[in-house]
């Protein structure tokens, strides 16, 4: 879509509607969306646009994208990894077992590829400080 057309599209909404918009909660909008319901709403006399305070600042779809999550540990064996993800769970830390074996078509990878448990990166801290007393209680 381009701009004449979002432009054209945007001065027939109501404006809360636009307040939406320019607030991109969702992240669903392009910038180009954003900034002309911006440039609509300063035509129309509001220029401050209310901040909104989210409760989850990452989206549970974006949870563990590249950008917010860490790997915390490599493991040889599925079942120790698998282990240790439900021990973070068990601590509400939400956590992910990456490998990379073919969608397990060839499990004999997994010692050489490894598999990973990533956590997002706000959590590795404490994610480590559990998996440390968990993996001390596990030896003894």
């Amino acid at each position: 879509m381009n701009e004449e057309t979002i432009k054209d599209n945007y001065r027939n909404l109501p404006s809360e509607e636009l307040v939406k918009i320019a607030q991109n909660i969702d992240d669903e909008y392009e910038e180009l969306a954003v900034q002309v319901a911006k440039s609509e709403l300063g035509k129309r006399g509001i220029t401050k646009i209310p901040e909104v305070e989210l409760s989850h600042p990452v989206r549970p779809e974006q949870e563990f994208d590249s950008l917010h999550s860490k790997v915390i540990r490599v493991y040889s064996d599925e079942l120790l990894a698998e282990m240790a993800r439900l021990k973070l769970e068990a601590e509400n830390i939400r956590a992910f077992i990456w490998k990379d074996d073919c969608g397990s078509w060839r499990p004999w990878w997994q010692p050489i590829t490894g598999i990973r448990l990533v956590v997002r990166e706000d959590k590795a801290e404490e994610a480590e400080e559990i998996l440390k007393l968990f993996e001390a209680d596990s030896t003894t």
